[in-house]
């Protein structure tokens, strides 16, 4: 701020003043320059988001009752600046889900704020990386986490995604939070043989409780809820031969004679 004052020597000489307005001292002058400089931190995000300063000029007459002064109104108007980076409510978030689900199925929300106003706190969200980043998505704006393809147990029991947040700033500032999806088993599976047909051969004379084969079966569930735990039973059922149901090994249960039945 600059004044004239057209009197000569002393009486010529200018001091400047702030009078009022100043909120939380937000801004300081130099007395003999008129050079107005901030103070203290402003921050659009807080009011006051503007200044009306009252502004004195005042000559150095000798005598208080000489002195004059001349006034102006000055108003800053702070503008927002991209100062604040994203921050999820979690560095980790963590939940299950059952394989097999239908696409898309709605997983868990993440969820970011920003205290800066307009674009530059709007928040876009995206996967950026993780083991499960081909099977899952996040919506850019709400931050809802969908399955995008099959989930199948088998083929992996947990995922991890990294989730990045980004503002909308000239120059954007961004955050990133990791997602943990454990997988639920379910008994999506059948047991299965190495072989549709198995056979053997025994003399009619072998006698009762004789092993006579093994019949193994797999699943490849987990053993989760005795998902992948195979019962064996014979059918239809047979007097002449037993299974133990948790081996598979199959036993003569009775005499055999070829006349009779020959297989």
């Amino acid at each position: 701020m600059t004044a004239t004052d057209s009197d000569k020597g002393g009486h010529g000489d200018i001091r400047y003043y702030i009078r009022n307005g100043n909120t939380g001292v937000a801004f300081s002058i130099n007395p003999f320059t008129g050079n107005i400089y901030v103070a203290n931190v402003l921050d659009f995000d807080v009011a006051p988001t503007s200044y009306t300063l009252r502004l004195e000029a005042e000559d150095t007459a000798s005598t208080q009752t000489d002195t004059r002064t001349g006034t102006v109104t000055l108003i800053i108007v702070l503008t927002d600046s991209n100062d604040h980076t994203p921050l999820f409510t979690q560095d980790l978030y963590t939940t299950t889900l059952d394989e097999n689900v239908a696409n898309p199925t709605s997983v868990l929300t993440v969820l970011a704020s920003d205290d800066d106003t307009g674009s530059n706190g709007a928040i876009t969200y995206s996967v950026v990386g993780g083991t499960g980043s081909i099977l899952f998505s996040v919506h850019a704006t709400t931050g809802v986490i969908s399955t995008q393809a099959t989930i199948d147990y088998e083929a992996n029991i947990e995922y991890d995604l990294i989730v990045k947040a980004v503002d909308g700033g000239t120059a954007p500032l961004s955050a990133t939070c990791f997602v943990r999806i454990a997988i639920n088993d379910l008994n999506d599976n059948s047991p299965k043989f190495p072989a549709a047909h198995i056979t053997v051969e025994i003399t009619e004379s072998t006698p009762i409780g004789t092993s006579v084969v093994t019949a193994v079966a797999t699943d490849v569930d987990s053993l989760t809820n005795n998902n992948n735990v195979v019962v064996y039973s014979i059918n239809p059922s047979s007097s002449k031969f037993i299974v133990n149901p948790s081996t598979g090994v199959i036993t003569t249960n009775d005499a055999l004679d070829r006349e009779s039945q020959a297989r």
